[in-house]
C-alpha cells in the first residue's frame, strides 16, 4: 500500500506546474498498455507546451518495426487515450496530426517511474 500512495502522490501537480490533477485510474490505464507506456517514455523528453508530429512518435515507439502499423495505431486508438477529450497528457491536433505535451504527462511519468525504481 505504501508503494501505490507514493505513485497516486506523483499523479497530484507539482507546486510549480500548472497541471490539474490526474485521475489514478485514468493514468495506471494508460500505463498498462506497453506501447502508450513507449509513447510517454518519448513524450516526456519534451517540455510542456512543445507540438510533437505524429510520425516522429510513430519512428520512436516502432523500435524497427514498421512504422505506418505503429502510426495507424497511434491515431486509431492510443492518442485517443492521451487527449481524454482535451483534459488529458496531450492535445491532439487531429487534422494536423501533431500533439501538443501538457504538464500532466510528466506527472503520469513520474508515477511510472517511481513504481518501476520500485520493482529494481
Amino acid at each position: 500500500m505504501q508503494l501505490l500512495k507514493r505513485i497516486r502522490d506523483t499523479f497530484e501537480p507539482q507546486s510549480n506546474q500548472s497541471a490539474s490533477e490526474i485521475d489514478p485510474a485514468y493514468a495506471y490505464d494508460l500505463l498498462s498498455n506497453e506501447r502508450r507506456r513507449r509513447v510517454i517514455e518519448f513524450l516526456v523528453e519534451f517540455e510542456p507546451g512543445t507540438e510533437v508530429d505524429v510520425r516522429d512518435v510513430a519512428d520512436a515507439i516502432s523500435q524497427g518495426g514498421d512504422r505506418n502499423a505503429s502510426y495507424v495505431s497511434l491515431i486509431q486508438s492510443h492518442l485517443i487515450k492521451y487527449d481524454n477529450d482535451n483534459n488529458g497528457l496531450v492535445e491532439y491536433d487531429e487534422r494536423a496530426k501533431t500533439i501538443k505535451i501538457r504538464p500532466e504527462l510528466h506527472a503520469v511519468y513520474r508515477g511510472h517511474e517511481a513504481f518501476v525504481n520500485e520493482l529494481d
